[in-house]
């Protein structure tokens, strides 16, 4: 794995905040607030920057998720299919129940790789 700098960011309307951290088993992105058509180009961006650091496994933690939209769903699933053609496995973690229901509603529970 290329070198990854932990790092905070926040969406400036303030409505997203990403934590990326490194341990010796993944990267782990923390997300909190919402992923939607305003945040999502920020979520988009530090996700290609883990992937491009090519760590074996990459977890994405959503219990700080409030709000997911369309775009935010998008983007995960561009995620997953950023990291299986790199040979990486993304795992995703959490969320409300709303959020967990919408990946139910969609069928994305089913295709993507949650863990409690």
């Amino acid at each position: 794995m290329e070198s990854l700098t932990p790092r905070y960011t926040s969406h400036p309307s303030n409505r997203l905040k990403l934590e990326c951290s490194v341990d010796t088993v993944a990267v782990v992105l923390r997300v909190h607030g919402e992923i939607d058509l305003e945040t999502t180009p920020a979520f988009d961006a530090e996700i290609l920057r883990i992937i491009e650091a090519q760590p074996e496994r990459v977890l994405i933690d959503l219990s700080g998720v409030e709000f997911i939209d369309s775009t935010g769903l998008s983007a995960l699933i561009r995620a997953d299919q950023g990291a299986a053609a790199n040979g990486q496995q993304l795992s995703l973690r959490g969320g409300s129940s709303q959020v967990r229901r919408l990946f139910e509603l969609t069928g994305l529970l089913d295709r993507l790789n949650f863990e409690d």
